[in-house]
């Protein structure tokens, strides 16, 4: 075992333990995109391009209401919720030491984004838009629906089911 290395992901037994913990009113899995997810856009006549990474956790959690949340198979676009935080590293950090001008939530929700997915011996391009801004989960959340569609083809069998952080409601 290499020093500092250890698994990030959790147990059904430990799962379920802590879900049975007095305090726990409701509890969460977030799973993990077990697959490349690369991420482009077009903007102000230059290519972003940066590797990503996709999360989904039970829609109850989710506290962005839009009636964009959901993902109806290949063709259609990837509705991504982003942490309003990611914006505001852009607008008050990265756009400024680029030379790129800042951008409004509206801005980037009317922006369509390219998404390469890669693994399992599979490789293809789908669109994708952020349809809100959480204030609560500093992730990129997809829809349950869709992680479930892309892992099925995308990950390996072993890596798709256990989740990697828990997101719990406390009784205080």
């Amino acid at each position: 075992k290499r020093v500092g290395i250890s698994s990030t992901k959790f147990t059904s037994d430990e799962v379920e333990a802590f879900r049975n913990e007095e305090f726990v009113i409701d509890l969460g899995e977030f799973l993990s995109s077990q697959y490349e997810v690369y991420g482009s856009v077009m903007f102000n006549g230059r290519k972003l391009s940066t590797m990503m990474f996709f999360e989904a956790v039970d829609d109850k959690f989710v506290d962005v209401e839009t009636d964009e949340w959901h993902f109806e198979g290949i063709g259609s676009s990837i509705p991504m919720i982003i942490p309003r935080n990611y914006l505001n590293l852009y607008n008050f950090g990265f756009s400024q030491t680029q030379g790129l001008p800042q951008i409004t939530e509206a801005l980037i929700k009317s922006v369509e984004l390219d998404i390469r997915l890669s693994g399992n011996g599979y490789r293809d391009n789908l669109p994708a838009r952020v349809v809100g801004f959480s204030d609560r989960l500093n992730t990129i959340l997809v829809p349950e629906t869709f992680m479930n569609w892309a892992s099925t083809l995308y990950a390996d069998a072993d890596a798709r089911k256990q989740p990697s952080r828990l997101i719990v409601e406390v009784d205080n």
